[in-house]
């Protein structure tokens, strides 16, 4: 049973619009917002969100660099990547690595949360 989300993104209202859409699919889950990857990773040590959504391109700390950290703390929690852009291939591939295939363009969608998150629920 999926009942928290941690949001990270540096862009406040996409962060905000996709939280709403989170508790409109599903009203009962518990979402956290945090702007700062680095914020994210001393976060989740008190913290383990059932699903993080994260954005690819952010300053200080990137996705990819996030990732690679969240790694090393051993969490199980499912990664879902948000971008406004394509992704490359060679980002694709390390994406893969650490088995986050789930990519969806911000902001999210009725349909990618359903898609995405309903058969987990």
């Amino acid at each position: 049973m999926i009942s928290s989300a941690l949001l990270i993104d540096d862009d406040p209202i996409t962060t905000v619009l996709n939280k709403k859409l989170l508790l409109k699919v599903k009203n009962d889950i518990s979402v956290k917002i945090e702007s700062d990857a680095r914020e994210a990773l001393n976060y989740l040590k008190e913290f383990q969100p059932d699903l993080i959504f994260l954005d690819l391109n952010m300053p200080g700390m990137d996705g990819l660099d996030f990732i690679a950290e969240y790694k090393k703390l051993g969490l199980e929690s499912k990664i879902i990547i948000l971008t406004t852009m394509s992704v490359r291939p060679t980002v694709m591939e390390k994406l893969k690595e650490y088995d986050c295939t789930d990519v969806f363009l911000k902001p999210l969608s009725i349909e990618n949360i359903n898609s995405c998150l309903l058969p987990a629920l």
